[in-house]
């Protein structure tokens, strides 16, 4: 089979996926953001809500789900942390809490993501890459039935997108040591900075939270995940 992103052929040996915005939608993200809002008013007060909605994504009511997908769960519970003036590990624990409403299937894969990895995963290596937890993520994907080989998540590693270092790490554990034979794929900044630190193909996708001008350091820029076309070799 052969690869194929706006009608020019990709060989890869692996690929590199962002999740949220990516493979998975992005209205979940409100719910759980507003799921903990609600357990720290329950919990602390009004008063505490209101300071610490800007840290997770809110601002004059309106949420802002970029500024959630840029930031990690570690930084965000620091954040919370220093502004309430309570134990961290306490606001983990909220979180934690937090992500029962996942039961709820309040995320949905974005079409074409079933397929596609599917395909690729018949003649490459598929990661998901996200600032995401990895058992959290891993929950999430397999409920919603999508594919793949691997998943590192925020807590993976000391470090996560864009920091290079995830690349280079990567590079060495499949020993691939061509950046031009991984391809990255994702809705946001930091997965087209993360590609080209290490000259790797930057893929950007318009079903998250990016523009084209946004993504404009992509290598491509595609609608969605679906827009791959892996078609089989004729003889």
């Amino acid at each position: 089979m052969k690869v194929f992103v706006n009608n020019t052929e990709l060989a890869a040996d692996l690929w590199i996926f962002d999740k949220d915005g990516t493979l998975v939608n992005l209205d979940g993200w409100g719910k759980i953001m507003e799921e903990r809002l609600r357990l720290i008013e329950h919990r602390y007060g009004k008063e505490a809500r209101k300071k610490v909605e800007p840290v997770l994504g809110y601002k004059d009511g309106n949420f802002d789900i970029k500024h959630i997908l840029y930031t990690t769960r570690q930084e965000t519970s620091e954040e919370c942390s220093k502004i309430l003036g309570i134990d961290k590990n306490e606001i983990l624990e909220l979180f934690k809490e937090a992500d029962s409403i996942l039961n709820d299937g309040i995320f949905r894969p974005i079409p074409g993501t079933h397929e596609v990895l599917s395909s690729l995963m018949s003649i490459s290596t598929v990661i998901i890459l996200t600032n995401d937890l990895e058992k959290r993520t891993e929950r999430i994907l397999r409920e919603l039935n999508i594919p793949y080989h691997r998943v590192i998540g925020s807590d993976t590693y000391p470090y996560y997108k864009p920091d290079p270092r995830l690349l280079t790490t990567i590079m060495k554990e499949y020993n691939i040591n061509d950046p031009q034979r991984i391809v990255v794929v994702g809705d946001s900044t930091h997965d087209i900075e993360l590609a080209k630190s290490k000259g790797a193909i930057g893929i950007g996708v318009l079903s998250g939270v990016e523009t084209k001008e946004g993504l404009r350091k992509a290598d491509f820029i595609i609608e969605s995940i679906a827009d791959i076309k892996i078609k089989e070799e004729t003889r």
